[in-house]
């Protein structure tokens, strides 16, 4: 019983365990600082490890010359073999007559033979040659080790330049899903306007290709995320099917330190600087062999003392020494010249920070302005003071500033990476953060939601307050002409005993709203003008119910050719 439970419990924790891996590959997304993908991009780095396998040959190098300071014990074992067995021959009568009686042959050996000798050799004068040796290969690895520390520096730059690229895409993406609201909401209220009658056709048809648009820039901007976030994938060794997002927000961010001590800072830590002055010095190790070959080299060996001298090469050392100065020369030049490049390069990089921070300012105050212009064009709009295009155009300009402003931020993180890299050192120290401007609330903008009979129904209620009692009490067939010609009045009065009124159009010039009203009245004779958001409006009052006010529609559009809508109050 207890078997079959254990075994049943396995197999569950088992099914379990599948069902939760198959969830997380399908539906998990790892989230990703730029901390951890640094540490991912240090340790999955092919380059990085091609480095770091050069410095452990770099060590060996060194122990392998520092191994020949010290005697060596050596064996040699010598195997011979014969096609017969050596011997030799006393001749007949060699020792006296008769001895031997004839030639006699002796074995002298045995057919196969070996020898084994043990010696020790060691040496005593070199010429400088291991000294030289030795030194040369104890520069050579630290010449790496300064490389594979550019290299790590280089892997730094380029993950840090992706991962804030891919941040600042993303923001970039939500603030194109924003622009694609705003404008998808404006169509609704453009929509309902035209259906009032304040607004054409052209601006809903211009609306729908703004939107269109739109849309394509967004389908742009989450390709582009996507390879961009194969690229961070491939930098950090993260599966090319795991889904990653990034966690860390874009700063504003400014360098306090001067430019001198910036090349200061570089004169000391610029890796490949210090892997270059390496180089230069073990070129004067290399002259130094080559000059050791001019010396005689002696060597002890059990009791004997040997000593090699070439005295004559046909110039051959001789020529080996310009050589390795002729390369001392070369690489003292070289790093002349790597060394103002590096000064160049920490200038450049240093004057790049300031005018990204500079950057940041200007469209910070263009971003600002443009929050402002698309607020008050808003409202014009709402007045009907302007066209739909100009709404369009007050949108455009704040998405792009908005971007600008976000790349502006970007372009910080990245000059500050590349004078990081430039300076090869930690620069967080000299490091300020400002507070970046952020996009206004929802509810900082005009509302594009609010409900424009909402608003025509809170004027006229405010405006039946300061009514008499005995107009605000007075029925639709009771309304004396004269208030049927005030704009301000007849309105509220007609409208307080009744929940809908039918608004058959609206205009800018009264005239238009005259004829109009003219029309209707030989039918409906209570029609009348009112002024509100700057329009004139043609509306008949007295409708009890929607099935009435539709039926009223229904029939002026037979009659009249007129698109009108129902209001309720």
């Amino acid at each position: 019983m207890n078997m079959n439970r254990i075994k049943n419990n396995f197999i569950l924790c088992i099914i379990l365990l599948t069902v939760f891996l198959t969830y997380k590959h399908a539906y998990g997304k790892r989230i990703l600082t730029l901390q951890e993908c640094l540490s991912l991009a240090l340790k999955n780095n092919d380059a990085l490890t091609a480095s770091l396998s050069s410095i452990e040959m770099k060590k060996q190098e060194t122990k392998i010359s520092y191994s020949e300071f010290f005697p060596k014990l050596k064996s040699k074992v010598q195997y011979t073999l014969f096609d017969k067995e050596p011997s030799f021959i006393i001749e007949k009568n060699a020792f006296a007559v008769g001895i031997p009686p004839a030639d006699t042959e002796l074995p002298a050996g045995a057919k196969d033979t070996y020898a084994f000798t043990l010696s020790v050799e060691q040496p005593i004068f070199t010429g400088g040659y291991l000294t030289s040796t030795y030194e040369k290969a104890i520069i050579k690895e630290k010449e790496s080790e300064m490389l594979s520390e550019n290299t790590k520096n280089k892997i730094i730059l380029s993950v840090k330049t992706a991962y804030f690229d891919m941040l600042k895409t993303i923001r970039i993406k939500e603030s194109a899903e924003q622009a694609l609201r705003l404008k998808e909401e404006h169509r609704r209220i453009t929509e309902k306007r035209y259906n009032e009658g304040l607004s054409i056709k052209e601006e809903q048809l211009l609306l729908n290709a703004s939107i269109s648009k739109q849309k394509l820039e967004l389908l742009k901007i989450n390709n582009d995320i996507t390879i961009k976030g194969k690229t961070l994938k491939n930098l950090t060794g993260v599966a090319s099917d795991e889904e990653i997002e990034v966690a860390d927000e874009l700063e504003n961010k400014k360098l306090a330190i001067n430019l001198i001590e910036s090349k200061d800072l570089a004169v000391k830590n610029r890796k490949d600087l210090e892997a270059f002055h390496y180089s230069v010095r073990a070129s004067e190790k290399e002259i130094k062999v080559a000059e050791s070959n001019l010396y005689p080299k002696g060597f002890i060996s059990g009791s004997t003392v040997t000593l090699n001298w070439d005295i004559f090469e046909w110039g051959k050392t001789k020529a080996d020494v310009k050589r390795a100065k002729a390369g001392h020369e070369r690489l003292s030049t070289e790093y002349s010249a790597l060394k103002k490049d590096v000064m160049l390069d920490v200038e450049q990089k240093w004057f790049k920070v300031k005018e990204a921070e500079e950057e940041v300012n200007v469209t910070e105050d263009r971003f600002i302005h443009a929050e402002e212009r698309y607020k008050n064009t808003l409202l014009k709009h709402r007045e009907n003071l302007i066209k739909a295009s100009d709404v369009l155009d007050a949108e455009t300009y704040l998405l792009q500033s908005k971007n600008e402003y976000i790349n502006s931020i970007y372009n910080i993180e990245q000059r500050m990476a590349e004078f990081e890299f430039s300076v090869s050192s930690d620069i967080t120290p000299f490091i300020t953060k400002e507070k970046i401007h952020r996009l206004s609330a929802a509810n900082s903008y005009p509302n594009p939601k609010v409900d424009i009979k909402t608003q025509a129904a809170a004027k006229q209620e405010s405006k039946l307050k300061q009514l008499p009692a005995r107009i605000r009490n007075t029925s639709n067939k009771d309304i004396p002409k004269s208030l049927e010609k005030n704009s301000g009045i007849t309105d509220t009065a007609a409208e307080a005993d009744f929940k809908y009124i039918i608004q058959s159009g609206a205009f800018k010039h009264v005239q238009r709203a005259r004829g109009l009203l003219k029309r209707l009245k030989s039918r409906y004779p209570a029609s009348y003008i009112v002024m509100e958001d700057s329009l004139n409006k043609v509306r008949i009052p007295g409708v009890k119910s929607k099935e009435d006010g539709d039926n009223i529609i229904k029939v002026i559009k037979e009659d009249f050719g007129i698109d009108s809508i129902l209001l309720k109050l």
